[in-house]
């Protein structure tokens, strides 16, 4: 028997990333549907389902899709050894079937909770996996060639993973009271476990926060946005391992009151921010300046970001539990709680009424 349509999402789920554009034009939609993994036409509706390459697909462990939308992973749970395995697409070809899998993972550990690609566009060669078995780690891949390029044992529970944009060899991974940074030394390194080493902490105590998501910024400084679910939302530096700039009040707008915020989005200007309520903000970066150091020359000041809006996208008081958007930004893909998926303008964030397909 075969699976004719699917409605609706995992985006209700503890999926990381269940709905996210399938091609630069943000003409597709791929999202995670029970058992199954769609690609959807944002337009007509008309949607395919990719072909496991395991053959015994017991349920969508998570996903994700390279920068430039050339590529998919699906992190598969399988009713039989190994258990944990990786089909990988290519999302140019609007082919169904996978280019490749990678199973000797599933001899090493025992489930796969998040993936992340490097962001080098045209190869995105390098794929982060948040794993747990006996204990929690995270292990990088070039996974065009099968091969462990590094791991390492998180001292902590981690839900969400991320490269830098500014440097292929910087991981994120973050938790719910749980936020590292982990270098890849030397990816011709025979000894996995030390080719992969963790930074020292933030100046941040994250055990005293319930963080909910984590994203790098686009510019090329090294800037993190980290969302908690007690209210604030930190930007911190990768360079100097410190809080840049505290928000108290996310979604501050005349008559929105205290929101708590659940997932964080980066584009060009800034980030995106959505609630437990199913509001939208928008922060955007102002100009980043310079002054005079302590010891001749200049220093960078750390950019300063500005509330644009905080807008409810579509009528609806359902969580916002993922945002995406291309490089192109021309439009903005949002996960809700109630397993509904909306695509709005991005234009439609600096402007009144909004509007959602």
């Amino acid at each position: 028997v075969e699976v004719a349509y699917a409605l609706g999402s995992l985006s209700g789920t503890s999926l990381r990333s269940p709905a996210l554009f399938g091609d630069e034009n943000c003409r597709l939609l791929v999202h995670a549907a029970g058992r199954k993994v769609v690609i959807r036409s944002v337009e007509t509706g008309e949607a395919n389902f990719f072909t496991s390459a395991s053959g015994c697909l017991e349920a969508v462990a998570a996903c994700a899709v390279s920068h430039d939308r050339a590529y998919l992973a699906i992190c598969e749970r399988c009713w039989k050894p190994p258990q944990a395995r990786i089909s990988l697409y290519d999302l140019r070809g609007n082919a169904t079937e996978p280019i490749t899998a990678l199973e000797p993972i599933g001899q090493k550990v025992g489930r796969l909770i998040a993936a992340a690609f490097s962001r080098d566009d045209g190869t995105s060669r390098h794929l982060a996996l948040l794993v747990s078995g006996s204990e929690f780690s995270v292990i990088t891949m070039d996974w065009q060639s099968a091969r462990i390029l590094g791991s390492c044992v998180l001292d902590g529970v981690p839900d969400r993973v991320s490269f830098a944009p500014h440097d292929i060899n910087l991981i994120s991974v973050s938790g719910a009271h749980y936020l590292r940074l982990l270098r890849l030394r030397d990816t011709n390194s025979k000894v996995r476990d030390s080719a992969l080493a963790m930074l020292p902490g933030f100046d941040f105590n994250e055990q005293a926060q319930r963080l909910t998501d984590h994203a790098w910024l686009e510019a090329t400084d090294g800037t993190i946005v980290v969302c908690t679910l007690d209210g604030p939302v930190y930007v911190l530096s990768s360079i100097e391992m410190r809080v840049l700039h505290t928000i108290e009040e996310p979604f501050a707008s005349s008559g929105t009151g205290f929101r708590m915020p659940l997932c964080v989005c980066s584009f060009s200007q800034g980030f995106i921010l959505g609630s437990v309520e199913g509001f939208l903000a928008v922060w955007e970066r102002t100009e980043v300046g310079v002054r005079g150091a302590d010891q001749g020359g200049v220093a960078t000041v750390p950019a300063e970001f500005r509330h644009v809006r905080t807008m409810q996208a579509c009528n609806t008081k359902a969580a916002v539990c993922c945002i995406d958007t291309t490089r192109g930004e021309e439009s903005v893909a949002i996960g809700f709680r109630d397993t509904d998926i909306g695509v709005l303008p991005m234009g439609a964030l600096f402007a009144s009424p909004p509007g959602v397909t």
